[in-house]
Formats: structure tokens, sequence, C-alpha cells
């Protein structure tokens, strides 16, 4: 399968992006046809106004990037961007509680989310920043995934570490057929983007514009 606009996850998430900067990445979004934008949270309004008549999904983050907020802080960000109108959201694993071996949390926290996300049909994106991870680690939080019906395992932040094809590998050997894989992290060409979509990757988070 080629690489199309499709494919893409536009994002921004830059901290320094200010609002102009903002409306010429939405129109790159428009011109290219994308299937989604990620764009920070304080600029989820704004987003929504100019997406409206468009066929674009919005997204934003959620524990962004560390992921290390108290479950009940992104479970109240992820209620007040759905408000604003999200329709995808991405949000990021507790590296700590891998890290302390503390799986079931892992579990607790990723089903409290998913239950939001069902409720409003917003599609889940779990951020697990594969490439910090070990192997044994990666396919622990890969069989945590397989129990739920998360729509996406997404590799990394692009903060704490990149995508990366041997992690992808192990995902797409191991996750079950209904949850799909987004890239993101360092994918910034035509070429690299290919590359995990001949893996099977679903989707390609990139900040640059490839189309």
């Amino acid at each position: 399968m080629n690489l199309t606009p499709a494919h893409i996850d536009f994002t921004t998430l830059n901290p320094n992006t200010t609002l102009m900067e903002l409306e010429a990445f939405l129109n790159q979004a428009i011109a290219a046809q994308y299937i989604a934008v990620c764009v920070s949270p304080c600029f989820i309004s704004v987003a929504q106004k100019t997406l409206e008549s468009t066929q674009i999904k919005l997204g934003s983050v959620s524990g962004f990037p560390n992921g290390d907020q108290p479950t009940i802080v992104k479970l109240n960000e992820i209620k007040e961007y759905i408000a604003l109108g999200i329709r995808e959201i991405d949000f990021v694993i507790n590296r700590h509680w891998v890290k302390s071996g503390q799986w079931h949390m892992i579990e607790r926290e990723l089903k409290d989310i998913l239950d939001v996300c069902h409720y409003k049909n917003i599609t889940s994106k779990w951020i697990v920043e594969s490439s910090e991870l070990s192997e044994e680690e990666l396919l622990k939080v890969i069989d945590i995934a397989n129990s739920t019906s998360l729509n996406f395992m997404k590799t990394s932040t692009g903060i704490w570490g990149k995508a990366d094809i041997n992690s992808v590998k192990i995902m797409k050997a191991n996750l079950k057929e209904t949850i799909e894989i987004k890239a993101s992290g360092g994918i910034n060409t035509k070429e690299l983007a290919q590359e995990f979509i001949d893996l099977g990757v679903k989707r390609i988070g990139t900040s640059t514009n490839l189309f």
C-alpha cells in the first residue's frame, strides 16, 4: 500500500506555535485533505471552527508528554476536550508504573479512559513510548491493550522517543487485529513514512507537511 493523505495525522504540538502559524497549519491540512490533525489543547476551539465544514478529524493530547498525571486529571482533560469538539485523543502511558511493574494500575487507567472514549465515540490512541521500553515491557503493555477495545497503539510522543522499526514489528506481530498502529516521532520524509506503512502501520503522526 502506498502512503496517502488518509494515513496522516498532521500534528502541531510545539509550545511556541502562534495563532498565525496554527491557521497556516490548518490550511495545509485542508489543502492536503489529511485524515486528521492533532493540536495543542489550547487550540482545540480555534481548530474546531476552522475544520467544522471539512471531513478532517480533530484530535488532541492528554497526559502529554510525560503521562505521569493522576488518572483523574487525564479523564477530566479528555472530557473537557470532547466538549470542545475533538473526535480523537492521543493519551500517554505512565512510564513510572511501567518501570515499577504496576501493571494493574496501567490496566485500570487504560480501561477508565476507554470508557470515556467509547461513550462519546472518540478514537483512542495510546502513546506507549515504545522506544523507551524493553521488549518484555512492550509485550506486557501489548498484552494489556489486547484485553481492551483500544483503537490505536501509538509508538511515541516524539519528545522522549521516536518511532522505530523494531517496536512496530513487535506490535504488529502481537497486537490483536482490531488494534491499529500509529507511528509517530521523527517521521519527516515520505520515504520513512512509507517504511512504516509497509509494516502495516495505519496512521503516521508527523509535523512535516508530506503532501
